[in-house]
């Protein structure tokens, strides 16, 4: 609840995706009792109705509404995870709201001072996670170094032994960019060594090179959104089997990193298809230890 789509057409396309299948987890439903009530009527998948008292809509003030919404969803959620009724939280809500409620509720990662949102995007070889795509506006040298672990214990969570990071930045050279950036440079090389390959260019970044790219959340955003919007130009211009690896739909959501449970955040816009696959996705981070992961880039 709280996207842009009504909450009853996107339940019916969602179950309407999954009738029939076999699934390796099982869904718990939070939503308002005349959402659950309808909903009931359509429910054949066996997914566990749980009615919360209200919604946070996208354009309401994140602090506030979490602190004044104690029975919204997006706190009902974390409550959930808090007390490990839940594994994972998955939601297409309001952004600000979601990072507001996971600070009042759980638990951060030791060490990580900020959590930031991992998303995949496809390149040559194999889809590369990007961070921060929005949890934070600014984020200084520090952060992107944290950053970068994050996205590497989510890329060994996948099978790659020794995920390569690069930072985003106007030009490869080791002094581009706004200071912070020359920073961070010098900051990932001297921890990361060999692993941290160097600045991206956002025109180089789907070469392949990298598994994790680096960025504060202002420019993530930026960057993955104008990514999506290009990506489903193309689609709708070619039509070919490769291009449908282009489309966002295929990807799960974006990882709220540096807490000690999973959640994810799909766009509020998403498609029944997107959930579908932020389903699953988030059903490996679980079945892969994605949190574990996360500890073991601390020592």
């Amino acid at each position: 609840m709280g996207g842009d789509t009504p909450a009853l057409e996107l339940f019916a396309a969602i179950v309407e995706l999954l009738d029939g299948k076999k699934l390796p987890f099982q869904i718990a439903l939070l939503g308002t009792p005349d959402v659950i009530k309808k909903f009931a009527n359509m429910n054949t998948l066996d997914i566990e109705l749980i009615p919360v008292g209200s919604v946070i809509a996208l354009d309401e003030d994140p602090l506030k509404s979490v602190r004044s919404k104690k029975n919204a969803s997006t706190n009902i959620g974390m409550q959930l995870l808090k007390k490990k009724r839940i594994d994972a939280f998955v939601t297409i809500g309001n952004t600000g709201a979601l990072l507001a409620a996971s600070k009042i509720h759980l638990d951060s990662l030791k060490s990580f001072s900020r959590s930031a949102l991992l998303s995949l995007l496809p390149s040559h070889k194999k889809p590369m996670a990007v961070l921060d795509i929005g949890a934070n506006v600014t984020s200084r040298p520090d952060h992107l170094l944290q950053f970068a672990k994050m996205g590497i214990a989510y890329q060994k969570t996948v099978g790659i032994k020794n995920p390569k990071v690069g930072l985003l930045n106007i030009g490869s050279e080791k002094n581009k960019g706004r200071k912070e950036l020359v920073e961070a440079y010098k900051k990932l090389k001297r921890n990361l060594k060999a692993q941290f390959v160097g600045n991206i260019e956002g025109c180089d970044a789907f070469d392949g090179h990298v598994d994790v790219l680096v960025t504060d959340g202002f420019t993530g955003n930026i960057f993955l959104k104008t990514c999506e919007g290009l990506s489903k130009f193309i689609l709708t211009k070619i039509q070919s089997s490769d291009a449908k690896e282009l489309n966002p739909d295929c990807y799960p959501g974006a990882i709220l990193c540096g807490v000690k449970e999973i959640v994810v955040k799909c766009h509020s816009y998403s498609s029944a298809e997107a959930i579908v696959q932020g389903l699953y996705g988030t059903y490996e981070l679980i079945n892969k230890n994605f949190i574990r992961q996360l500890k073991q880039q601390l020592t």
